[in-house]
């Protein structure tokens, strides 16, 4: 049974100023995109709000309308410090985590009921944590899905709220149509003006008739069902990381040797793999880039999605014959994996296709640290490489 955590930090730019800042912590605050009078409010303090101004609003009027309001520039350095440090301290709870926007992250804990006894206990923990090292307040939500974690750290006024498994549907009965997300589509958001809907529990009678629901919602009808009954199976995605790995080699001797050539892409993904595998990651996307002798430039990407060698060299291979489509000799090659994301290495009780690869590509790597990474050629001989000439960089 899934079990998810929805931390959400309320207003974390205001809660940061005020943080640098005690003496705006009472007074009428706003953070804006810009200083310039097209600028707007990206959020607000309470004390601000009773003036009249809200989020959205330009600089100009906001500056027309209020006096007394202090504008604070936008201070992405400073926002995204905090996020990184509240990111680390994830990583004592769960590997399995996905932050969105500042303020906005999901914890998958997700079988770790054995060493965590009660989610309620861990969520107060983890909320303690982030005040004594950010200083951030922050609510948490606890449900089986991200959808209803999220809501609760909406409409709830607690700290810690836990919305028990097969209670997700009663739960988000009583609220707004509009806290749901495909609510706020247009097409969506006429018919249930239309058909003056104020809660999600008259949504509910009306997907109950699935005939009309099919009808009146046609393409988001099968979206919508499960949102407005509390499902939702969205996983939590690991954090994707900015940073590349790029692996380059250059032949001395110019060649368009199809056998030889494969040989250096098969070479190459060993290389991506060692690496991803070093740093417990895995890539999203492979690039490989042909460069010919005669200046010409030929390139493509995949989805990837691994980081053992058997599935980086069939991926490799299937792009490389994609992208050699010309006679002219080749100069050098360039593979690049992008997009990487911390690998969750939950065991199975059930061996999987994949095992097999990953228990090669991890012996290969004991072998490789103890005596060298040249005392295994992935699609290479020592004669090759000497054929070749070839330049690692």
């Amino acid at each position: 049974m899934k079990t998810i955590f929805h931390l959400r930090l309320k207003d974390i730019e205001l809660q940061a100023e005020r943080m640098i800042d005690h003496s705006i912590r009472t007074r009428p605050v706003a953070v804006i995109s810009s200083n310039h009078e097209n600028g707007t409010i990206i959020t607000l303090s309470d004390e601000a709000k009773k003036e009249g101004l809200f989020r959205g609003m330009k600089v100009n009027l906001a500056r027309k309308m209020s006096q007394s309001i202090q504008l604070i520039p936008y201070n992405r350095n400073l926002y995204q410090h905090i996020h990184k440090n509240i990111i680390k301290i994830f990583h004592n709870y769960t590997h399995l985590f996905e932050s969105g926007d500042y303020g906005q992250y999901y914890l998958d804990m997700s079988g770790t009921n054995q060493i965590y006894k009660c989610m309620n206990d861990v969520g107060n923990k983890i909320i303690k944590n982030v005040y004594s090292k950010t200083s951030m307040r922050t609510n948490v939500g606890i449900s089986s899905n991200k959808l209803i974690s999220k809501i609760s750290t909406k409409v709830v006024p607690e700290t810690i709220w836990q919305v028990e498994n097969g209670n997700e549907s009663k739960f988000i009965s009583p609220l707004p149509p509009r806290i749901l997300p495909l609510c706020n589509e247009i097409s969506v958001k006429k018919i249930i003006q239309f058909l003056m809907i104020n809660s999600i529990h008259q949504m509910q009678e009306v997907f109950k008739n699935q005939q009309l629901a099919s009808i009146l919602f046609s393409d988001l009808y099968l979206k919508l069902n499960q949102q407005v009954f509390g499902k939702d199976n969205s996983p939590v995605l690991p954090q994707i990381e900015k940073y590349k790995i790029t692996k380059q080699k250059v032949l001395l001797q110019n060649s368009n040797d199809y056998h030889l050539l494969r040989g250096v892409i098969r070479d190459l993904s060993g290389e991506i793999g060692y690496k991803l595998r070093k740093l417990n990651r895995s890539a999203k996307y492979l690039s490989i880039e042909i460069h010919y002798s005669d200046g010409f430039l030929n390139k493509d990407s995949c989805k990837l999605n691994s980081n053992n060698d058997y599935k980086i060299i069939k991926i490799s291979l299937k792009l490389f014959n994609k992208v050699f489509k010309r006679r002219n000799r080749i100069r050098s090659i360039i593979m690049t994996a992008t997009n990487l994301f911390f690998v969750n290495n939950q065991l199975s009780l059930f061996e999987h296709q994949n095992s097999k690869f990953e228990n090669i590509s991890t012996a290969l790597d004991i072998i490789r640290k103890k005596f060298g990474r040249n005392i295994i050629y992935n699609g290479f001989s020592p004669e090759l490489y000497s054929k070749l000439n070839l330049t690692k960089r």
